[in-house]
C-alpha cells in the first residue's frame, strides 16, 4: 500500500531541512513564482514577492481569510513539484555514483521509492538499487514518518479560536497541571546587517501603504463574567481581546502574595455565552503580555535567578493554547535582554506565531538626567513647560525582533526616544509604529525595514484605525493624522492645548473610537474622548473603585474594535469576585448630548473679535509685541486697545531653587544630582475679564537630556537664559473655548462593575 505524507510536523521539517540547507538554496526563485510557505507549521499556497536585502524570501500568502505578506528563509518556500512532497529537491544518484534525477520523494511503497522531478514528471526506483547516501536518507526519512501527522487546532470562520459544548464551563484548579517552563535559551544575535537605523524622510514624498485593518476575528459584543476571588493576592494583570464567535476575553490572573506565588490563572471569559469556558495553569509569575489567536500562541515574560547573587533576567516564553485546552503547551523560552532595573513587564508582541517584538533598554542605560524630586513651577504650557531642543540621542532604547522557531534575533533598531514611548501595531500586525523625539519610524514588523517617517515631537503616542487606513499622531504640541494609504492627502493637525489634549498621562495609549474620535488617558487616569470635527474634549470616563486597571499597567484595559475591555472587583454576600468585561463606546447618552449642543456657546474668543497687547519683557518689548501682532492679525482678530480680551506676554526671572535630578537606568544614591537654577520665564496668555482661558510657557524640564561631553549644569543653563524665540516659535489657535466649560468635556460617565453609567 502506497502511503504519502501530505502534511509534516514542524520538527520533521526542520530536521530534514537541517540537511539538504545547501541543496535548497540551489533551487532560484524568481518574482511572481507560485510556490508553498512554510508557516506555523503548514505549507500554505503563495506567490514569490521579492527577495530582501538579508537572502530572505518575501512572498504573498492567504492566512485566516485575508492576505499576508512576510519573509522566509529559502529552506521554508518550496516550488509546485514539492507540494505534497515527503522531503525537500535533491540530487538522487544509483549505487555507481551515477546522477538520477534531481526531485523530491513522492511516496515510499515498501523497497519502493517514487521520485517526482521539477517537470512533475514521476519515477519509481528500488531503494537497493541508490547510493548509500540516498539510502541512509531514506532510513531517516522513514523513521520521521512514523511519528505521524499534525493537525492545525480549529479555528472559527474568521481564523479566531474556537470552543466546543463539551467543554466545561468551569475548569477545578486542583484538576490542571501547571506546566514545566522550558529551559532558558540564549538566541543567535542578528547579523551586523540587520540591525536598521533611518533618517528622517520627506512626510510631502512618503509612499503609501496598504491598509491593515483589524482581523475579522476580532469580534466583541458587550458582557461580563464575574469568578471567584481564590487568593486576597492575586490581581488582575491582563485582558486581552481575543474574539471569535463566541467573543472571547482572555484574562491572566497573577499571584503577589510574597513569598508564596501560586500559578498564574489563564481564564477564558466569554462574553457571547456570559461565563467562563475555558482555564489552564501558567508557572507562578508568568506575566502574560500578547495572544496571537490564528497561532493559538500565548507569550509571557517573568524573571529568572542568573549565576551571580542578586542577578535576575527577563525572559520571554512562548506557549500554545486554546480555550478548550487542560494544559497549555511550552514552545520555547530565552534571554530577552531588558536591562530595565523596575521589575516589570517589557513591551512584547506578537506579530505572527513565530515572530516577537520586544522594546527594551537594550546594553546601554540612557546617558540623561530623570525626573526632579522638586515640583515643577505652576505655569501649564507643553507638557510642563518642557521645550524641546536639538542635541544627542543615544538613549539606549531600542527594538527587537525574535525569530522563535530559528532561535535567534531577526533585526534590531535603535528607539532615538529620551522616554521611548510604547510602540503601535496596526490591526493586522503588519506595521510597526515607533514614536522617536522627532518623529514616528513606520517599519515592516516582521522584516524591520523602515517604510516611512512621520514627523512629531517627543513624548509621541499613536492609533491606527480599525480599517488601518489612518494614524494619529498625539505629541506635546500637535495631534496629527495622516492618511497612509494615499500620500497625496495633506495630514489633519490641531493644536493639542486647543482640543483640551495638553495633558495626557505620560506613554499612555491613544485610541480611535469610530472615524472622527480620539480617546486618551489624563494625568489623573481618567479616559478622555476627544470629537476632531468639534476639536474638544466631549466626554470624560472614570473608573469607579470597583474598576481596576492590571497590578502593573501593561494590560490592564484594552479597547478593541470600539470596545471597552476591563477588569473589576465586585462582592457577592460575604464573597469577593473578580470579574472582566466588554462595554461599547462612546455609551448611553453620548451621541445624544453632543448632537443636541451648540459649540459656539463655549467660545470666549473667534476671528472678528477685538483683543489688544500687553508686553512685560523689558528691552525685548518692542519684538516681541511685533511677533505677538503678526500672530493676532494671522488669526483674524482685531487690535483695539480698549478691548476687554487681552493677550499678554511676560519675561521674568524666578527664584534661584536647588533641584535633585536622578539618572534614568541607574540605581542608589549615586544617580543622583543636585543642581542650582534660577529660571527664565517666557509667558503667553490670553485672558478674558481677567481669567486665563489660554496659557503656554516655558519652565525647568522634568527630563533633561545631557550629550556626550557635557554636564547636568551645562545644561539646566540653558534654562537660566532669556527665550525671546519662544514667542516666535509659540502657536495661537484662532478659536479658544472657556477651559472650564470644556475641561470635562460636554459629561461624564462612571465605568463600574454594572457598565458604563452617565452621571
Amino acid at each position: 500500500m502506497k502511503r504519502k505524507i501530505g502534511i509534516i510536523t514542524a520538527l520533521a521539517v526542520v530536521g530534514l531541512m537541517m540537511q539538504v540547507v545547501a541543496a535548497r538554496a540551489a533551487e532560484s526563485l524568481k518574482t511572481g513564482d507560485v510556490v508553498e510557505v512554510l508557516f506555523l507549521g503548514d505549507w500554505r499556497p503563495g506567490t514569490v514577492i521579492k527577495g530582501n536585502a538579508r537572502g530572505m524570501v518575501v512572498a504573498e500568502y492567504e492566512f485566516a481569510g485575508a492576505k499576508h505578506q512576510g519573509p522566509f528563509r529559502r529552506n521554508e518556500v518550496r516550488l509546485a513539484f514539492e507540494t505534497g512532497a515527503m522531503s525537500p529537491p535533491r540530487s538522487w544518484k544509483d549505487s555507481e555514483g551515477k546522477l538520477i534525477a534531481r526531485a523530491v520523494v513522492a511516496s515510499i511503497d515498501g523497497d519502493k521509492v517514487t521520485l517526482r522531478k521539477s517537470n512533475m514528471k514521476e519515477t519509481t526506483v528500488s531503494i537497493s538499487s541508490l547510493s548509500e547516501d540516498d539510502q541512509d536518507f531514506l532510513k531517516h526519512l522513514k523513521k520521521e514518518d512514523k511519528s505521524g501527522t499534525t493537525e492545525t487546532p480549529p479555528a472559527d470562520e474568521n481564523g479566531g479560536p474556537t470552543t466546543t459544548a463539551s467543554q466545561p464551563t468551569k475548569a477545578s484548579p486542583a484538576a490542571i497541571e501547571v506546566p514545566r517552563p522550558p529551559p532558558v535559551e540564549q538566541f543567535a544575535p542578528c547579523d551586523e546587517s540587520d540591525s536598521f537605523t533611518a533618517p528622517m524622510t520627506d512626510s510631502k514624498t512618503r509612499p503609501a501603504l496598504e491598509p491593515d485593518p483589524v482581523p475579522k476575528y476580532l469580534v466583541i459584543q458587550q458582557g461580563g463574567v464575574a469568578f471567584p476571588d481564590e487568593n486576597p493576592h492575586d490581581k488582575i494583570g491582563a485582558v486581552l481581546p481575543i474574539g471569535g464567535k463566541d467573543s472571547l476575553v482572555l484574562t491572566a490572573v497573577e499571584s503577589h502574595e510574597p513569598g508564596n506565588a501560586s500559578p498564574t490563572r489563564l481564564l477564558w471569559g466569554s462574553m457571547a455565552k456570559q461565563k467562563i469556558v475555558g482555564q489552564q495553569l501558567l508557572p507562578p509569575a508568568e506575566m502574560v503580555l500578547d495572544y496571537f489567536p490564528p497561532a493559538h500562541r500565548l507569550l509571557t515574560c517573568t524573571t529568572v535567578k542568573g549565576e551571580q547573587q542578586f542577578e535576575r533576567t527577563t525572559v520571554l516564553t512562548l506557549w500554545e493554547v486554546l480555550p478548550t485546552d487542560k494544559q497549555v503547551k511550552p514552545v520555547v523560552r530565552w534571554d530577552a535582554h531588558v536591562n530595565d532595573i523596575v521589575d516589570r513587564a517589557p513591551w512584547a508582541r506578537l506579530i505572527n506565531g513565530n515572530i516577537v517584538v520586544q522594546q527594551s533598554s537594550g546594553t546601554g542605560v540612557p546617558n540623561a538626567s530623570g525626573v526632579p524630586n522638586a515640583p515643577e513651577p505652576n505655569l501649564p504650557g507643553p507638557r510642563h513647560g518642557a521645550v524641546p531642543r536639538p542635541g544627542g540621542m543615544g538613549h539606549g532604547h531600542e527594538l527587537m525582533a525574535w525569530d522563535a522557531a530559528g532561535k535567534k534575533m531577526l533585526y534590531r533598531t535603535e528607539q532615538k526616544s529620551f522616554l521611548a514611548p510604547s510602540p503601535t501595531l496596526s490591526g493586522g500586525r503588519r506595521y510597526l509604529f515607533i514614536p522617536e523625539d522627532r518623529q514616528v519610524r513606520v517599519l515592516e514588523a516582521a522584516t524591520g525595514e523602515t517604510l516611512l517617517t512621520l514627523p512629531a515631537s517627543r513624548m509621541g503616542t499613536t492609533a491606527v484605525t480599525d480599517d488601518g487606513r489612518r494614524v494619529a499622531v498625539l505629541d506635546e504640541d500637535k495631534l496629527r493624522v495622516w492618511n497612509l494609504t494615499d500620500s497625496s492627502v495633506k495630514p489633519q493637525s490641531y493644536e493639542a492645548r486647543a482640543i483640551g489634549a495638553m495633558f495626557p498621562a505620560p506613554g499612555a495609549p491613544l485610541n480611535w473610537i469610530g472615524d472622527d474620535r480620539v480617546m486618551v488617558t489624563n494625568s489623573a487616569g481618567h479616559l478622555v474622548l476627544i470629537s476632531l470635527p468639534h476639536k474638544m474634549p466631549i466626554w470624560t470616563y472614570e473608573f469607579d473603585l470597583s474598576a481596576h486597571v492590571s497590578s502593573r499597567e501593561q494590560r490592564g484595559r484594552e479597547i478593541a474594535a470600539g470596545y471597552l475591555v476591563y477588569s473589576a472587583s465586585a462582592r457577592k454576600g460575604f464573597q469577593t469576585l473578580m470579574a472582566i468585561g466588554a462595554v461599547a463606546l462612546p455609551g448611553p447618552n453620548v451621541d445624544e448630548v453632543v448632537a443636541s449642543f451648540d459649540p459656539e456657546s463655549l467660545v470666549v474668543l473667534k476671528p472678528g473679535m477685538a483683543v489688544r497687547v500687553e508686553v512685560k519683557a523689558g528691552d525685548n518689548n518692542a519684538r516681541i509685541e511685533a511677533s505677538l501682532k503678526r500672530k493676532i492679525q494671522a488669526n483674524g482678530w482685531k487690535l483695539d486697545p480698549a478691548a476687554t480680551i487681552v493677550v499678554t506676554a511676560e519675561m521674568t526671572r524666578g527664584e534661584t531653587q536647588q533641584i535633585k535630578y536622578r539618572k534614568l537606568g541607574v540605581p542608589g544614591p549615586s544617580s543622583e544630582e543636585t543642581i542650582t537654577v534660577t529660571p527664565e520665564f517666557s509667558i503667553v496668555s490670553v485672558k478674558v475679564n481677567g481669567k486665563p482661558v489660554w496659557i503656554a510657557a516655558t519652565g525647568i524640564p522634568p527630563f533633561i537630556e545631557v550629550p556626550q561631553g557635557k554636564t547636568l549644569q551645562d545644561e539646566i543653563d540653558y534654562y537660566q537664559k532669556p527665550n525671546v524665540e519662544f514667542f516666535d516659535r509659540v502657536e495661537i489657535p484662532d478659536r479658544i473655548r472657556d477651559p472650564d466649560k470644556i475641561a470635562n468635556g460636554l459629561g461624564t460617565t462612571k465605568i463600574t462593575t454594572r457598565g458604563l453609567v452617565p452621571k
